[in-house]
């Protein structure tokens, strides 16, 4: 009787959360790993401001493979693109980036938290080549055990892609003074 009693007890108190709209905490479904970032083509971490004025609007983009990294920033929600550049990696860089990026302890949860609207957003993609193998955004379906999604992408970054990163506005900026320059 008394396992009944607890199982009912259980069950319904799930039943009463659920229709609160409170979330339960659910186990990791996947985590990112050393063998499967093994198997990745490229790597793509992109973030915004989420959503403001066209003017203050910007998205960065920062893609890995093997040999390079490319940063490409876009303000106005896409209109504009005041920065694209790529750069050289070493195989000893990629292989620090992986082992970073694997170290951080990233994994998926099927607790989606809402988001809300007009906050900024950090995604995580690992393709290999045209399928993905691991998709998440961070404080949605995305746990970073350690540090920020950003971190490995940073260090993998010359010192002047690595500042853009860091504050996107600056692509916007650089692209007025290269306007005014050519003048």
């Amino acid at each position: 009787m008394k396992r009944i009693t607890v199982f009912l007890t259980i069950i319904c108190s799930l039943a009463i959360s659920q229709a609160c709209g409170q979330k339960q905490k659910v186990s990791q479904v996947s985590s990112l790993t050393g063998s499967l970032l093994q198997r990745a083509t490229s790597i793509v971490f992109s973030t915004d401001n989420g959503t403001v004025p066209p003017e203050y609007q910007y998205s960065c983009k920062v893609t890995v493979k093997k040999g390079s990294v490319r940063m490409t920033v876009k303000t106005e929600y896409g209109e504009k693109t005041p920065y694209d550049k790529t750069a050289r990696l070493t195989d000893a860089q990629y292989r620090r980036f992986l082992n970073s990026l694997g170290g951080q302890s990233i994994r998926k949860s099927m607790a989606v938290e809402d988001p809300g609207h007009g906050g900024s957003q950090a995604i995580l993609v690992v393709y290999q080549n045209s399928s993905v193998l691991f998709k998440g955004e961070d404080g949605v379906d995305l746990i970073v055990g350690r540090g920020t999604l950003a971190d490995s992408f940073r260090e993998v970054l010359p010192s002047d892609m690595r500042a853009i990163l860091d504050n996107p506005e600056r692509a916007k900026i650089n692209n007025i003074f290269k306007k005014i320059k050519k003048k």
